[in-house]
């Protein structure tokens, strides 16, 4: 395996955690919704983590964390791109 796919499949790995992360981190915060009929589904759009004013405080702590692994999957999406476009 040379350096460039080892590179890959490490980014591929941490992308995966990343997204598991998410995903877990919004499942743990659907059970903090202040209004559980507004906000159902609410755990599964990408975005929920940046309205912390629908949860109670446990909730907003698990937004808290979950807007800063948002924030490093959008990066990713930077480093997948340059990564596939230097590669060819």
């Amino acid at each position: 395996m040379n350096s460039q796919n080892f590179g890959l499949a490490a980014l591929l790995l941490v992308s995966l955690l990343a997204g598991v992360g998410y995903v877990t981190l919004g499942l743990r915060a659907s059970d903090h919704l202040k209004d559980r009929a507004s906000g159902q589904g609410i755990g599964w759009l990408f975005w929920w983590s940046f309205s912390p004013d629908l949860y109670d405080d446990d909730g907003k702590k698990l937004c808290r964390s979950a807007q800063m692994l948002a924030l490093f999957i959008i990066g990713l999406y930077g480093v997948w791109y340059w990564s596939l476009v230097r590669g060819n």
